[in-house]
């Protein structure tokens, strides 16, 4: 039995991307907290002005967390 792939296409070699377009997002915390806190106890939205990396930061509150309890 011979199966065939369909091929995908190809990219052109050398042709430039085109440049990444960042665009704001304006996340409304009051709104994402009414829509989630009936759905989970306990949940809390936190807006920071500015940050050097999320996963970080959760780190750092999660350890922050366990030296506590130890």
């Amino acid at each position: 039995m011979l199966v065939r792939q369909q091929e995908l296409p190809r990219h052109p070699a050398g042709a430039q991307a085109p440049p990444l377009r960042f665009t704001m997002i304006r996340w409304q915390s009051e709104a994402i907290w009414e829509a989630v806190a009936p759905l989970l106890a306990g949940f809390t939205v936190e807006v920071l002005p500015e940050i050097d990396s999320t996963n970080s930061e959760l780190m750092r509150r999660a350890r922050a967390g366990w030296a506590a309890l130890g």
